[in-house]
């Protein structure tokens, strides 16, 4: 048998070695962390970011946190502040304001009045502290009368409030009036 030749074995040999060296480092070379690939080649292999999953369960609920620090209350009283009761002459025009204590505002206004019959009438917030109110006398009546009357609270307050009850006097003086002038018509 003839002789192989150097080339041939030398081809051998490293075919061989190339084979083996292989199944060698697969044996020893198992990658088992991200830590042991090239930074560059990490970002490179990966992809886009898919979609949102669903929406997972509640959670249970957190611990109950601390009671804050008590707040500062101050709460005002609303104040009925009544202007001057003036009279509204048979067919005249007369008005009435009520002003407001230093220091507070008006948040609320009516009057108080009897008139024969209105022929005109406003009723209004004439400047934050003072309520104004205004009627015509439209009959021949001569016993009318107006009144302003403010609601008043102290600026940057919340208020506490209760309806007034009315006054017996005032309501049996208003009948009366009524009646008097139903008779004359």
């Amino acid at each position: 048998m003839p002789r192989p030749k150097v080339a041939v074995v030398i081809a051998v040999v490293v075919a061989f070695f190339a084979i083996t060296g292989t199944g060698v480092a697969v044996s020893h070379y198992v990658i088992t962390s991200t830590k042991e690939i090239k930074p560059s080649v990490l970002h490179s292999l990966q992809g886009k970011t898919g979609p949102e999953g669903p929406q997972g369960v509640q959670g249970p609920a957190g611990a109950v946190g601390p009671q804050g620090p008590a707040g500062t209350a101050t709460l005002g009283a609303l104040v009925e502040v009544k202007g001057a009761r003036n009279a509204v002459p048979a067919e005249k025009t007369a008005s009435s304001i009520a002003t407001c204590p230093a220091g507070d505002h008006v948040v609320a206004g009516g009057d108080s009045m009897f008139a024969g019959e209105v022929d005109g009438f406003d009723s209004e917030a004439e400047r934050p502290s003072s309520w104004f109110v205004v009627v015509t006398n439209g009959s021949t009546f001569s016993g009318g009368w107006v009144e302003a009357i403010a609601y008043c609270a102290p600026t940057g307050q919340a208020v506490s409030a209760s309806v007034p009850k009315a006054h017996p006097k005032e309501a049996a003086a208003i009948r009366a009036l009524s009646e008097a002038v139903e008779r004359r018509h």
